[in-house]
């Protein structure tokens, strides 16, 4: 639905539907994308 395409770009929102195949590809670079950060920041949690 481009409307709602549309509203979620609004929001910085990315598309990681699909397949699968591309669901898990997109999971696995995310995860990859905010360790790095993570890492790079020294982000720690606070328990």
């Amino acid at each position: 639905m481009p409307d709602v395409v549309s509203r979620l770009e609004e929001f910085g929102a990315e598309d990681g539907g699909g397949t699968p195949q591309r669901f898990d590809a997109f999971m696995r670079d995310e995860r990859a994308k905010w360790a790095k950060l993570i890492q790079a920041r020294g982000i720690k949690v606070d328990a």
